[in-house]
C-alpha cells in the first residue's frame, strides 16, 4: 500500500474517532445541567444514574428486613437471639484475598484508574493527528503555499515541546506521588478511627456483661438492652452526618419506628445539637444506674467513664476527618500541571518517534505511549478523588 493511500485511511479514521468521541461526551454531558427555581445553574441526574442510585441505595438492612418489613428490635429477641442483625451489604475497600495479576485485572473495570477513558483515548487521538501531520505537513505546505507549516517548522516547534515535557515530567510526578501518599495515609487514618470507634463500643459492652454480678438478673438484662441501643444509635448518628450512602438517608424517627428509641428519646435527640455524644452520654447512665443498685462493682465506673471519653473523642475526630478537604489552590495547581504534561506529550514522543519508515506502527506507539501515560497521571488523580 502507497505511503498516500495508507495516510489517507489514517486520517479518515482519525476523523471519524474525533467525531465519535465528541458523541460521547455530548451524550455524556445531555441535560447534566438546569436552572433551579432561583435562576442558579445546578447539577441534575439522568434517568439512567437515579435508576442506579436508587438500585444502590435499594432498603435500608438497617431498618428493614428482605421482604420489606420492618426489622423491629425487642427486648424478647434481645434475650433469646432469635433475631440477629445482617452483615453490612458494603465494606469500607473492595475484599480480595489475592494480588495475583489475574485478579487484579479482573477488578480493574471496577476501580478509578478507568474512569479517566475519555481523557486517554482524547490524548491517544491527539498523538496520532501529530504523528500524521509531521509526515504530511510538506504537503500541506506546498498546497497551502506557505513555510508556517513545513517540515522544519513543525519538527522544532516539537522538539520545543519536548524539552518543556521533559523540564515538566520530575515536579509533576514528585507532587502527583505527595499528594496520593498523603492521600493514602488519609484514609489509612480514616479506617484506623472507623475501628477504633467499633472496638471502644465493644468494650463497653464487654464491660457490662464480664462485670454484671448476675447477668440474668432482670434489671441487668434490661441495661444490656438499653446499652445495644444506645450504641447503635450512636453509631448511626456518627455516619448518617458524614457518609452519602443509605445511611444519610435514615431519621431519627425511622430509628423509632424500629424500636432502637423512645418517643421520648426521640424528641431528646431531636433537640441535642450532637446526638452522638448524647447517646453516648446516655450509656455512662446506665453504668452509674447499676452501680448504685449493686448490680456491677463502683471501681467500673471510673474504666467506664475512660472508655466513652475515648469513644466520643474517636467519633469527633472521624466526623472531622471525614470532612477534611484539600487546599483548593493546591488542586488547582496540581490539575493544571497533570493536564499540561499529558496534552505536551503527545508532541513530544511524536517528535522523539518520528521515523521515515512505512507502515502503521509509526502512528501506533507515540499514541499508545501518550494513552498509558494518560492512565497512570489522570488516573491517579481519579484515585484521589475517589477517596
Amino acid at each position: 500500500m502507497s505511503d498516500s493511500i495508507r495516510d489517507t485511511w489514517v486520517l479518515v479514521l482519525l476523523l471519524l474517532s474525533w467525531i465519535a468521541l465528541l458523541i460521547s461526551w455530548l451524550l455524556r454531558h445531555e441535560n447534566r445541567f438546569q436552572l433551579n427555581e432561583i435562576g442558579i445553574l445546578v447539577k441534575v441526574r439522568t434517568e439512567k444514574q437515579q435508576e442506579k442510585q436508587a438500585k444502590k441505595a435499594g432498603l435500608s438492612r438497617f431498618l428493614y428486613r428482605a421482604d420489606g418489613t420492618l426489622r423491629v428490635r425487642t427486648f424478647a429477641a434481645f434475650c433469646d437471639g432469635s433475631d440477629p442483625p445482617p452483615a453490612p451489604g458494603v465494606t469500607f475497600q473492595e475484599p480480595y484475598t489475592s494480588s495475583k495479576r489475574k485478579h487484579v485485572y479482573k477488578t480493574l473495570f471496577k476501580g478509578a484508574l478507568v474512569r479517566c477513558w475519555r481523557f486517554i483515548c482524547t490524548n491517544g487521538l491527539l498523538a496520532v493527528s501529530l504523528s500524521w501531520w509531521i509526515r504530511n505537513c510538506e504537503v500541506i505546505a506546498n498546497e497551502l503555499n506557505t513555510d508556517f507549516m513545513n517540515y522544519a517548522s513543525v519538527f522544532e516547534n516539537m522538539k520545543a515541546a519536548a524539552e518543556i515535557h521533559s523540564m515538566m515530567l520530575p515536579l509533576a510526578s514528585f507532587v502527583l506521588a505527595l499528594y496520593m501518599n498523603q492521600k493514602m495515609a488519609w484514609f489509612n487514618s480514616v479506617i484506623d478511627e472507623s475501628w477504633g470507634v467499633q472496638g471502644k463500643m465493644a468494650d463497653l459492652a464487654l464491660t457490662l456483661s464480664s462485670c454484671a454480678r448476675d447477668c440474668d438478673d432482670s434489671d441487668v438484662r434490661a441495661a444490656k438492652y438499653r446499652l445495644y441501643r444506645y450504641l447503635n444509635v450512636a453509631h448511626l448518628c456518627l455516619y448518617r452526618t458524614v457518609s452519602a450512602n443509605e445511611m444519610s438517608r435514615v431519621t431519627l424517627d425511622d430509628v423509632l419506628n424500629i424500636g432502637l428509641l423512645t418517643p421520648a428519646e426521640t424528641k431528646a435527640l431531636q433537640r441535642s445539637v450532637t446526638p452522638r455524644s448524647t447517646a453516648l452520654l446516655w450509656t455512662s447512665l446506665i453504668f452509674q444506674e447499676l452501680a448504685k443498685k449493686g448490680r456491677i462493682p463502683d471501681n467500673v465506673l471510673p474504666r467506664v467513664l475512660e472508655i466513652v471519653t475515648q469513644t466520643r473523642g474517636k467519633m469527633d475526630t472521624l466526623a472531622k476527618e471525614l470532612t477534611r478537604v484539600t487546599p483548593i489552590s493546591f488542586v488547582q495547581l496540581l490539575q493544571l500541571m497533570i493536564d499540561i504534561l499529558l496534552f505536551l506529550t503527545p508532541p513530544c514522543l511524536a517528535y522523539k518517534l518520528e521515523t521515515q519508515r512505512d507502515g502503521y506502527t509509526v502512528y501506533l506507539w507515540p499514541a499508545v505511549g501518550s494513552m498509558v501515560l494518560s492512565l497512570f497521571y489522570q488516573g491517579g488523580l481519579k484515585f484521589i478523588c475517589s477517596m
